[in-house]
């Protein structure tokens, strides 16, 4: 045979073999893409958009991806058409360029502006009951001076098989999460459907997806608050194994957890965020509000009005967005005087 047939005939295969790889990839993004219930077109988009920013905010928030992460009650495991609350509510902005992840958990009693059109004012949980992630995101962005790029919305079974799949997480347990602890586990056992055990003692212990879970949801020794410092920690050293996973694992995550979320994120994104999970790197960790009163609003219950939310909304952005000098806009100072007015009336 000639050398230039040879090479010919060389050629031939190795395009072969890139058509080959290239239509693997469509069908396993195509094959993701029908796992997963995505928020996608003109009305999701608007809902999410915050035209109250100015151009200088904008262009700042340019550098970073700012994505809202929810876990729900949901008890249906697809999460479509259950109406739910959200019982975690994390924002976390990742810096394009140095990885650099910093969350803040927003406390789901925290006594906001509803934009669902009533002009309400309600517990920021309720929006997630009244309109879904898109309606939680537009109220985040109107609270907060905020224009959240994505959402992930999921609920506790799909954490539970996650930290499954990486092997567990490694947790220190104090006496008093201990004494509540075991009966989370059974009820969290009874609603995903997912074996666990009760723990045996506190102090350090080897946690499986079910008893993390269960510890992410304790809060009767204390308050919302320390909750939420609990669910980052879990978030965090869940990070820390996804970085010494391998895309195997990371597959099988993604195969498990699609059809439980929803999200604005394509699978090939989620793809690629599980690829770079070793470049991600969390330099902060607080929760919203900052400073605040308890108070006791009639049917509303038990809620945290920010004092004020105009201060709070600055110090917010200066742990996000490391903006210091964050001026509200005269939306946020408007709500801000409505959220204390109506505290004050109910």
């Amino acid at each position: 045979m000639k050398r230039n047939e040879k090479l010919k005939k060389a050629g031939l295969l190795f395009l072969s073999f890139c058509m080959f790889l290239v239509c693997s990839g469509l069908l396993y993004v195509t094959r993701m893409a029908g796992m997963i219930h995505m928020y996608t077109g003109p009305e999701t988009e608007a809902a999410m958009t915050n035209t109250n920013l100015n151009e200088e905010t904008s262009k700042k928030l340019k550098d970073y991806w700012t994505v809202a992460l929810f876990g729900t009650d949901s008890r249906r495991e697809d999460m479509t058409d259950d109406p739910a609350n959200s019982d975690t509510i994390m924002l976390c902005t990742i810096e394009k360029e140095s990885g650099e992840v910093r969350l803040v958990s927003v406390a789901r009693d925290l006594y906001v502006m509803s934009g669902s059109g009533d002009g309400a004012f309600h517990k920021i949980t309720q929006s997630y009951f009244k309109g879904g992630p898109v309606q939680m995101v537009s109220d985040l962005n109107q609270n907060m001076d905020l224009q959240i790029d994505d959402f992930i919305a999921c609920n506790w079974k799909a954490v539970a098989q996650t930290i499954n799949i990486l092997g567990g997480i490694d947790l220190e347990i104090t006496d008093e999460e201990f004494y509540y602890l075991n009966s989370f586990i059974t009820e969290t056992v009874k609603t995903t459907g997912i074996g666990s055990n009760h723990l045996k003692k506190g102090g350090w212990n080897h946690l499986d997806g079910v008893q993390a879970v269960a510890y992410c949801r304790l809060r009767l020794m204390d308050n919302d608050l320390k909750r939420t410092e609990r669910q980052r920690k879990v978030i965090s050293l869940t990070l820390d194994k996804m970085k010494e996973a391998g895309w195997p694992a990371m597959n099988q995550i993604l195969e498990t957890v699609l059809p439980q979320i929803e999200t604005t994120i394509s699978p090939q994104q989620l793809a690629d965020m599980g690829k770079k999970a070793d470049h991600f790197n969390i330099v902060e960790s607080q929760v919203f509000p900052f400073q605040y009163q308890e108070a006791l609003l009639g049917k509303k219950g038990n809620v945290l009005v920010p004092n004020t939310l105009e201060k709070n909304v600055e110090k917010l952005h200066s742990i996000l967005y490391e903006d210091t000098s964050y001026q509200c806009t005269d939306k946020v100072k408007r709500i801000s005087r409505g959220i204390l007015r109506s505290a004050v009336h109910n």
